[in-house]
């Protein structure tokens, strides 16, 4: 028997905990495997940048060990622990198993590697580390709530913990351990940790680590010493990083990439090795005994059996509101049923089909035991409307309109019974699919702010009842890609290749609005197949996490488990989930959230609410209440466009600037082609638009008429123009065909993603055969349609999306049509304010070239604070507010200078002192020809400096002149008398100054005298772009090579847009970095006379050159694109 084994056999005997392995087999055949309870992931990226090391690599590396544990723990959290958690008990499936590629189940463990100080509300940045280690679920909550408290009110620069917090946990609750070096910061951290294991007991070990580091050996050396005199427990942490020498280049190429260095890391283990392993490093180390460092291997197994496995209910946690809280759901049920039917009663059409809806889809809502939902969130908007003056759309989003009851609701005010493109209740909910998928019903909402939803849904469920949900962010296609691809050291031409291949995907995507379109467009259709299985084999590292950011509108609501009622912190989702702080990309802030991502709350009946921010629900809000009136409701809207040529006239001409889908030059062209007229037409025009939709768009665009070969078929299709455009659509033809409408969009659903197979999917075509044959008579054109609906199954389009989506367009529409100024007054501000310079651009052009407006100047007297629009001249005042170095409270002192009566030039530039306005802002002013009611930009810039000149570094004025200065000072040709005296005190005349002197009115008549010339062309352009940074000048009379640089580009081919002085228009235009000899035309190269934006160049010669691109690594001219190069110029000063 080895000295080892005996050893470990009197450890085992010494042990506060029962091992749970034989100790013969866990040396001889487990390799003294450990569980590896101080680890870090990806995961850890959220709060600090550590890992890449795949979750799932992760737990296939604790099984191939034997190990029975996974931790959810990482740097300053408890990691995603819910997605550990989901992982674990898929783990226990044998099936889900093998698809993880795992030979055993893992039991999940709760534990965070927490930051600590001593007192989180003072500034400090010490940021111990403790491992904390959940025994039991109630535990898990509360870790959950101090991790939360550490987010909250603990943040200063990391989440941290504080002893107070630390003492609210208990023995029973947690295992503790004193983590790595980092847990060692404070002086008397000694002194610390022994009043911690005081409180904690049994439950609380000193943590060795393996480390050959002198620091560490000293650590571990006063551990030993501690466990001496204390009987303190200890364990060995193996702090893993990563799991093999991939892993660790992976890190390593990550923390370059951050511009990230540890100095503290040389001559760290970081990896995850064996038992074995562990041991003989632990041995070179010389610090401690064998039975020390195998006691503290074995105790890495007191979590096996020390921690109850914990089960999460997966019963639907739809908040109930506090005043139906004594009811019964049944009693509830009929709440809704009476708030449905009292608003029935105010609708202005009531049948008996409605009436019948409102029962069906009550029955579907009933029998999914979701009516908490409906009557939750018909509570929630309710209260952000009317109390804390929230605006959300009066049309829909996704397919929450099907349901007449959203309308009554208040959910939206589009009527299905109303509708111009087929909508059907199933198309939203049916209990079977709710009860089967555990799927939350989704209706998202379109709002202009979040808010007002976020206070109302506060006010309802409490103030920790509403949280915004974590969205994590990735490396993504691209950059994990090209992390893959230096690791593996990839051809570079064939990584540059599928980088342009990942920047053509990219580029799709961004032309798409709808994320549902997003969906249709995907990747492996854009990389060139002889590439796929390299871009596939980097999707890991795509999936490396880089950072925390906050859901762009989902919310998690909860008000507590209805089932599991006898917990601490019941309703509370700081103690339910957990919150963490990150960083909002639409704010700039750091924003709390809770620490799971939307796409568990499903599995776990967690309930996400969408209020998502989108422009047009703002605009429209504003368009309207510009002239007085409420947004009209859907109904009201399709009054007043049917049948008003003036509304459809703005798709005709392409007057389509900020109407909802229809804005894009592709899209405009399109829709100027189509000529929508009708509601249905620019329903199923949007449809149209799809990406999938693309090799009908044309066709469809020039109206011609459409069959699927089969005239029943297109009988049923008639209200879609024959197309298989929307789902709907398809639903419709598998109800003819067999399938139950209930069932129908399921089975769309299931064809597009190819989950039906086998026998499966053959009991679904011999069902459609069966029915085929019984309506149509026989099977001649069942093959073709029937690939045809299995191609539209997956391109075919959200009908009432598509209709909210034109009502939408069409408010804008009215409004431009009937209110065209009022249009342009409130887009150009809203966009201004968003500090969208493109769309303003963009508005102005079309106003000026489509309506006959004229720009007005940047004007004293004129109210330039904001965009305003005079109907009557059809002038656009713009807004000076915005321009970067005035801003808002500059242009407002200069609109009370002007209120206050002055009227002349020096008065106006003296009466700056004590404002906003400094002399830097007021020559800003005088450069875009603000002042030029006085004079020209010449004149007045001169007439600044004579009055600097006269007002003196005091700011008080000449009190005196001498009359030996006074040629010097310009003053011959002024009668000085007039404006001083060389009288004395005395009653004598001085022959050496004048005294009293108005140096204003000498100022003035200096300024009188000056001619009213102005600057030539280019100095006036060069003033526009350096105070408003873009150009709009233009001389005719100039020679058309004057351009003005702007949008340059410089990352290869230096690139721009020339703005051409004569006539406003702006081109593309590239130039050579370098010169090439072989080019006998290149005469001037960008290296050579280097410029930036806002330069204005002579362009002396220029080509037009076909387009070159890269193909199977040759450069290849492309003759469809024309690119024009600059030849020879020269920059003008």
């Amino acid at each position: 028997m080895s000295s080892i084994l005996l050893t470990a056999i009197k450890c085992k005997d010494n042990l506060k905990f029962k091992f749970p392995y034989d100790v013969t087999d866990w040396i001889e055949k487990m390799n003294m495997m450990m569980e590896d309870y101080h680890k870090h992931t990806t995961w850890s990226n959220l709060v600090q940048i550590d890992s890449a090391t795949d979750v799932n690599d992760f737990m296939r590396q604790l099984d191939s060990y034997g190990c029975k544990c996974m931790f959810s723990g990482e740097h300053g959290f408890a990691g995603e622990w819910l997605y550990i958690y989901d992982l674990c008990k898929s783990s226990k499936n044998e099936d889900s198993r093998k698809k993880m590629k795992l030979q055993n189940s893992l039991f999940f463990r709760y534990s965070t590697e927490a930051y600590w100080v001593k007192n989180r509300h003072e500034k400090d940045r010490t940021n111990s580390h403790i491992i904390l280690v959940a025994k039991n679920y109630n535990a898990i909550r509360k870790i959950n709530y101090i991790l939360s408290m550490a987010s909250i009110d603990g943040f200063y620069g990391k989440p941290r913990i504080d002893l107070d917090l630390l003492f609210q946990l208990t023995k029973e609750d947690v295992y503790v351990t004193s983590a790595c070096l980092a847990g060692w910061k404070y002086e008397d951290a000694k002194e610390i940790w022994i009043n911690i294991w005081k409180h904690f007991g049994d439950s609380f070990f000193l943590e060795y680590q393996a480390h050959d580091t002198p620091k560490q050996k000293e650590i571990n050396s006063i551990i030993s010493q501690m466990s001496r005199e204390y009987g303190i427990q200890t364990i060995i942490g193996l702090d893993t990083h990563f799991i093999n020498d991939e892993d660790r280049i992976k890190r390593d190429n990550l923390l370059k990439r951050k511009g990230l260095v540890y100095d503290d890391e040389d001559g760290w283990y970081m990896d995850f090795p064996t038992g074995t392993e562990l041991y003989a490093r632990m041995k070179i180390q010389n610090v401690l005994s064998d039975e020390e460092i195998i006691t503290s291997m074995m105790n890495t197994h007191v979590f096996v059996n020390g921690c109850e496995d914990i089960d999460i209910s997966t019963d639907f946690k739809i908040p109930i509101l506090e005043k139906f809280k004594n009811y019964g759901y049944s009693e509830r049920v009929e709440f809704l049923r009476s708030i449905l039917y009292e608003k029935y009663k105010t609708e202005d059409i009531q049948t008996e089909e409605r009436r019948n809806g409102i029962e069906y889809e009550l029955g579907e809502i009933d029998g999914s035991t979701t009516a908490d939902y409906f009557l939750t969130n018909q509570e929630i908007i309710n209260l952000a409307v009317n109390k804390y003056d929230g605006h959300l759309t009066t049309t829909s989003r996704g397919s929450a309109s099907s349901y007449y009851c959203s309308k009554l609701l208040g959910f939206t005010t589009m009527d299905r019974f109303e509708s111009e493109v087929p909508i059907y209740p199933e198309r939203f909910i049916t209990k079977d699919r709710i009860l089967s998928s555990h799927q939350m019903p989704d209706i998202d909402v379109n709002v202009e702010a979040q808010e007002p939803f976020v206070l109302a849904s506060k006010e309802l469920l409490g103030e920790h009842g509403c949280y915004p949900l974590l969205a994590v962010g990735k490396l993504g296609e691209k950059s994990g890609f090209k992390l893959y691809a230096d690791i593996k050291g990839i051809e570079p031409s064939v990584a540059n290749d599928i980088t342009s291949d990942i920047d053509k995907y990219n580029e799709a995507l961004k032309q798409v609005d709808d994320e549902e379109d997003k969906k249709d467009i995907h990747i492996e259709d854009y990389i060139d197949n002889k590439y796929l299985k390299v871009f596939n084999d980097s999707k890991p590292y795509q999936g490396i996490v880089e950072q925390a950011k906050v859901h762009a509108c989902g919310f998690l609501i909860f008000n507590g488990d209805n089932v599991n009622k006898d917990v601490i912190g019941y309703g509370d989702i700081r103690y339910e989930i957990g919150l963490i702080r990150c960083h909002s990309e639409s704010t700039g802030k750091s924003v709390v959230v809770a620490c799971v991502e939307g796409g568990l709350l499903d599995s776990y009946g967690y309930v996400k609410d969408d209020f998502l921010i989108v422009d047009v629900v703002g605009i429209i809000y504003k368009l309207y209440k510009s002239i007085g009136r409420e947004v009209p409701t859907v109904n009201e809207l399709r009054k007043m466009v049917s049948n008003d040529p003036k509304v459809w006239e703005m798709y005709e001409i392409g007057a389509t600037c900020s109407l909802n889908q229809c804005e894009k030059p592709s899209t405009t062209k399109k829709v100027m082609k189509f000529k929508p007229k009708s509601i249905k037409e620019l329903s199923a025009f949007i449809a149209g638009i799809r990406p999938g939709f693309k090799s009908h768009i044309n066709n469809f665009i020039d109206r011609i008429p459409y069959t699927n070969g089969e005239k029943a078929i297109d009988d049923l299709l008639e209200d879609c123009f024959n197309y298989m455009l929307y789902q709907e659509a398809v639903m419709k033809i598998f109800t003819y065909l067999g399938i139950p409408m209930k069932d129908s969009y399921d089975t769309i659903k299931k064809i597009s993603k190819k989950k039906l197979k086998g026998e499966a999917l053959a009991k679904v075509e011999n069902n459609l055969k069966e029915h085929w044959l019984k309506n149509i008579g026989n099977l001649d054109n069942f093959e073709p349609v029937y690939k045809v609906i299995k191609d539209s199954a997956r391109y075919s389009f959200n009908a009432p999306h598509a209709l909210a989506m034109s009502n939408d367009s069409l408010y804008e529409a009215w409004m431009k049509a009937h209110y065209t100024s009022k249009f342009y007054e409130v887009t150009l501000n809203h966009y201004q304010d968003k500090g969208d310079k493109n769309k303003v651009a963009l508005l102005m052009k079309e106003a000026v070239t489509m309506f006959g407006y004229t720009m007005g100047t940047y004007e004293f007297g004129k109210d330039n604070t904001k965009f305003t629009v005079d109907d009557e001249t059809k002038i656009i005042y713009p807004n000076l507010s915005s321009v970067k170095g005035i801003g808002e409270k500059a242009v407002v002192h200069m609109m009370d200078i002007y209120n206050s009566g002055l009227n002349d030039f020096i008065d106006i530039y003296a009466a700056i002192k004590g404002t906003n306005i400094n002399s830097s802002v007021f020559k800003k002013l005088v450069k875009i020809g603000y002042f030029k009611k006085f004079g020209s930009i010449k004149k007045l810039l001169k007439s600044i400096d004579i009055y600097d000149l006269w007002k003196g570094s005091n700011g008080e004025g000449r009190k005196t002149i001498s009359k030996s200065n006074i040629s010097e000072l310009g003053l011959d040709d002024v009668n000085i008398y007039k404006y001083a005296t060389d009288i004395t005190k005395s009653g004598k005349i001085s022959d050496k100054q004048f005294t009293n002197v108005d140096w204003i009115g000498i100022v003035k008549e200096l300024v009188s005298q000056l001619d009213d010339e102005e600057y030539g062309t280019i100095q006036l352009v060069k003033f526009q772009y350096e105070v408003l940074g873009y150009v709009d000048y233009v001389d005719e009379s100039l020679d058309w090579r004057y351009i003005v640089v702007t949008d340059l580009n410089t990352q290869y081919s230096p690139k721009f847009k020339a703005y051409f002085i004569t006539n406003g228009q702006s081109v593309e235009m590239k130039i050579h970095k370098t010169i090439n000899k072989r080019d006998k035309n290149l005469i001037t190269s960008f290296n050579e006379i280097p410029f930036e934006d806002g330069d204005v160049l002579y362009i002396k010669q220029w080509k037009k050159q076909p387009k070159k691109t890269k193909v199977d690594g040759e450069w290849v001219e492309d003759s469809s694109i024309i690119e024009k190069w600059i030849k020879d110029y020269m920059k003008v000063s």
